[in-house]
């Protein structure tokens, strides 16, 4: 399933928002969250592929699309650029 964390006020999310949403409509295992305090920023998210523990994920920033297969995590895209690229693939 696809995780996508986004702000309200990040401008980058405001971008892509019209590739979002017909995307979410049409995939019924996509989910939004909007970005807290209680979700880590770190600077590199290739070390927690593979986690399958939610309390291990991180984001680098909004908005980033994380894609979970069998319990863990396969990806976390970055920024409106790759998520784009990821959506149109």
């Amino acid at each position: 399933y696809y995780v996508y964390v986004f702000s309200k006020t990040c401008s980058h999310c405001g971008k892509i928002k019209n590739q979002i949403i017909p995307y979410s409509l049409e995939n019924s295992n996509f989910f939004y969250l909007e970005f807290c305090d209680s979700i880590k920023i770190i600077s590199d998210t290739s070390v927690i592929l593979g986690t399958y523990n939610p309390f291990d994920i991180g984001i680098s920033g909004t908005p980033t699309l994380l894609v979970i297969e069998d319990h863990f995590l396969a990806l976390n895209i970055c920024g409106t650029e790759n998520i784009s690229n990821y959506l149109e693939f």
